[in-house]
């Protein structure tokens, strides 16, 4: 109860302290002002005094009653000096009148300033006893003892309480005071003792620290063991940073617990501050060192880059969960490439690896050329393309047909070959290309489905050799004849006239019976 009331009465009394220091700091503000405004209205200080200016103008009177023969012209600058003279007298006069004032209120400025020193004093003062009253209710409530003494306990504490004042470097105040003044209150409730920073000279910034002695001085071993560290930011790849902090920090918890430093990473800036004695912070950097060293790093194509992630990152998530390895994709630039990284211990880094490259095999796309008969051109794209684009939609492939006008260099422009295309009985290359690309298993299943639709081609695809009359015939005015055929059968057909060829594609009967109405399948023509 009775620290009670002494903390309640210390605190009014710092109010009322406060409260006064900050009128008379507004006197002595005001008073300087004035005192600024009335040097700013006076006239120049004259360089002689009256003595002075009335010697000077007794001189000039007796020149002019000595002189019989002065000319006008003389006579005249004579009583001109004489004039200027007198107004510099006034001047004086208003020069002194305008000092004296400056200094009555220099004089009230210097009594409020010693008032105000005086104020400043107190409220450290009563500010001082406040923290150590505030102390000692803290130990009295953590020692059932002293709570039980009262208020001659508490007394006891005040009265047992030391201040001791401490210099830092300026470059280590802010790691003292810490974020927010989390370093500062953290000690504060380690030492049961109160802190007070007087960072107004930049060059020694004055640490007050209030407690008991043997708490005094325990906090200033920590302040001066802060005082004496170094401290070294360095910049680390994001993976590496994502690898420090998986496990809620689990890995830079280990670093500061083994090397006795304190790491602070900024996932934004892509830094890692780190703190301590000068051994543990080479510690960690050679550690850090180590882990860039042993990274995995592969270069992919960046349209790969989503696949290898997987879904919501589950890919990256499983190798993570099964290697404890720390793994990590991004794009290079605004280019076409992508960088995939694994951080961690040489055999979590390995087993990684050994999943990314499966991963990598898996999802990379590669091109393989197949060679076709050229008349399977127009079977594969069907009508409008159905065809084909179903078949890319069921296999996930892309497939683009080059016919035999193409050169070699054109048609096997690729940059990756899976070299898949199976025991198939494929036409000599030359002729027509179909170009997949895709992942190998799709690959794999596009060359099987391809090869049933060479069969199918085989069985329904025929030639018919006629004369030039019935080629004609066929025909028709205007290609008239053949269109119809192929709109009523739904058959591909083709008639090339100088070699006297009809070709058919589609449905064999459907092609049979137009060619019925042709002539004699064996017939050569003349």
């Amino acid at each position: 109860m009775a620290a009670a009331a002494s903390s309640d009465f210390l605190s009014d009394k710092l109010k009322e302290e406060s409260a006064r220091r900050e009128t008379l700091m507004a006197r002595v503000k005001t008073l300087g002002d004035q005192i600024r405004r009335l040097a700013k209205t006076a006239p120049s200080r004259p360089s002689k005094d009256l003595d002075g200016l009335d010697a000077d103008i007794a001189r000039i009177e007796l020149q002019l009653s000595t002189t019989g023969r002065s000319s006008a012209y003389d006579e005249k600058q004579l009583l001109r000096e004489i004039s200027d003279i007198k107004k510099r007298k006034k001047e004086y006069n208003e020069y002194m009148r305008i000092a004296a004032q400056i200094d009555q209120v220099k004089a009230q400025r210097k009594e409020a300033g010693e008032q105000l020193d005086a104020c400043k004093r107190a409220v450290l003062e009563l500010r001082a006893a406040s923290r150590k009253v505030t102390i000692a209710t803290k130990i009295s409530a953590a020692d059932p003892s002293l709570a039980a003494a009262g208020a001659a306990g508490h007394v006891d504490l005040v009265d047992a309480m030391v201040e001791r004042k401490i210099t830092v470097d300026a470059a280590s105040i802010g790691r003292i005071i810490g974020r927010g003044g989390s370093t500062l209150k953290q000690m504060e409730d380690e030492f049961a003792v109160y802190l007070d920073v007087d960072k107004k000279s930049n060059d020694n910034p004055t640490i007050t620290v209030t407690g008991m002695a043997s708490s005094v001085e325990a906090c200033l071993a920590k302040i001066e063991a802060i005082d004496g560290e170094e401290e070294q930011t360095v910049r680390l790849q994001r993976g590496l940073i994502q690898f420090l902090i998986a496990n809620s920090g689990e890995q830079v918890n280990r670093l500061e617990l083994e090397n006795g430093a304190r790491v602070r990473l900024d996932r934004d800036a892509g830094t890692a501050l780190i703190r301590g004695g000068s051994r543990a912070v080479t510690h960690v950097l050679e550690a850090l060192g180590e882990y860039e060293t042993g990274k995995y790093a592969v270069e992919v194509e960046s349209s790969l880059l989503p696949a290898i992630i997987g879904r919501k990152g589950e890919h990256f998530r499983r190798i993570q969960d099964e290697t404890g390895a720390s793994v990590d994709g991004e794009r290079i630039g605004a280019g076409d490439k992508a960088r995939v990284t694994c951080y961690g211990e040489p055999m979590s880094v390995d087993a990684a690896r050994l999943q990314l490259e499966l991963l990598i095999n898996e999802y990379r796309e590669f091109e393989e050329r197949i060679p076709i008969d050229p008349d399977m051109v127009q079977f594969l794209v069907a009508k409008s393309g159905e065809r084909i684009r179903a078949f890319q939609k069921e296999h996930s492939v892309y497939l683009k047909l080059r016919n035999g006008d193409a050169g070699d260099d054109e048609r096997s422009a690729s940059e990756s070959k899976s070299s898949i295309t199976g025991d198939f009985a494929w036409p000599e290359a030359g002729t027509a290309d179909v170009i997949m690309r895709g992942t190998q298993a799709s690959l794999r299943k596009s060359i099987v489905e391809l090869n049933e639709l060479r069969k199918t081609f085989e069985r329904l695809h025929f030639k018919l050799k006629i004369n030039t009359a019935q080629s004609r015939a066929l025909i028709g005015d205007k290609g008239a004849v053949v269109s119809k055929l192929r709109s009523d059968t739904g058959a591909f057909i083709d008639v090339h006239e100088p070699e006297r060829e009809r070709r058919g594609g589609g449905d064999r009967d459907a092609a049979g019976g137009a060619g019925d109405g042709g002539g004699d399948g064996d017939d050569d023509g003349d």
